[in-house]
């Protein structure tokens, strides 16, 4: 008897929510909040998220070994290649005032 009864009211209770659904639905039945009503959060500031790395493969000349991956920021890659440029620079200098018998 109880599951008779179970089975009838269930249906009745579904239909009695089903007109409610649409008013529900309805962004316009909703009761907006003031702007005064809302505490003035500021400028929302997203989360930091850390930098992504590049992986590369570096060769050794010379080596035997096989190449040698090495990931790293594209901040310290562009820091790297600005150090070796500079390294470069200075040696061609070097080199260009070089005078035999001067070591």
């Amino acid at each position: 008897m109880f599951r008779s009864l179970a089975f009838n009211v269930f249906p009745a209770m579904l239909l009695a929510a089903v007109p409610a659904a649409p008013a529900l639905a309805d962004p316009a039945a909703i009761p907006a909040e003031s702007p005064q009503a809302l505490p003035s959060a500021g400028p929302v500031e997203e989360p930091s998220l850390p930098p992504k790395k590049v992986c590369k493969s570096i060769v050794y000349t010379g080596s035997r070994l096989p190449a040698k991956k090495v990931c790293k920021t594209k901040e310290e890659w562009d820091a790297l290649t600005a150090e070796t440029q500079d390294d470069m620079r200075d040696r061609q200098r070097a080199s260009r005032n070089w005078k035999p018998g001067s070591d």
